[in-house]
């Protein structure tokens, strides 16, 4: 990968045998530290993905799959200590927007506050604390009403804006014109979002 200039790689939420926090993929996390190479998690849909198998249009399991493949994974690389036994690994998760993080790291913090001393022994901090510390991003939509709420919880550095080219719903460029008109977002905000966070997690 270093030698073909390879500055990140993609894993699908779905068709592997193990959620993605287990340490049988250790390997490849420390060979990716090894390479700078981050990781994005994207969301897919299909008939195998959690929770879309009884539906019977495209939208439902669009709908339902990406978010939900993603919070599979999501839980499980946070819960079991990915970012603990390697902090420098750069991650991404990919595809869903980014509003889901206030509601999600909240439930989180929750039970590891309840059960993670016995459950999740490789997670010594609130799982909120563990992603705002570590090189953690996430990929956000352009008209996410609570997009600012977002980032002040999380922290804006985490964020980064996708033109989803050439998908079926791409919205490029009008997503990013949208992005750049938006008054709720600082100038600041928006050059990290849409510049600087982007190059820090591919170590540009």
């Amino acid at each position: 990968m270093r030698d073909l200039g390879c500055r990140g790689a993609v894993i699908r939420t779905t068709g592997l045998r193990l959620p993605l926090g287990h340490k049988f993929y250790d390997p490849i996390y420390r060979t990716a530290k090894s390479l700078g190479c981050a990781l994005a998690v994207h969301g897919t849909n299909g008939a195998e993905e959690l929770a879309s198998r009884s539906f019977e249009t495209f939208t439902e399991v669009h709908t339902v799959s990406f978010p939900v493949g993603i919070f599979v994974q999501f839980s499980s690389m946070i819960y079991q200590g990915v970012p603990a036994r390697f902090p420098k690994l750069r991650l991404a998760f990919l595809e869903i927007g980014s509003t889901w993080l206030p509601y999600w790291l909240y439930r989180m913090d929750e039970h590891w506050a309840k059960r993670g001393r016995i459950e999740t022994p490789s997670l010594k901090q609130r799982p909120s604390d563990c992603v705002r510390e570590h090189p953690i991003f996430f990929s956000f939509e352009a008209e996410e009403t609570l997009l600012p709420e977002s980032l002040r919880y999380v922290g804006e550095s985490h964020f980064v804006y996708a033109t989803d080219i050439p998908r079926w719903d791409c919205e490029f460029p009008e997503n990013l014109r949208h992005i750049q008109r938006r008054d709720d977002l600082s100038q600041q905000s928006k050059s990290k979002v849409l510049y600087e966070n982007a190059k820090a997690l591919y170590a540009l």
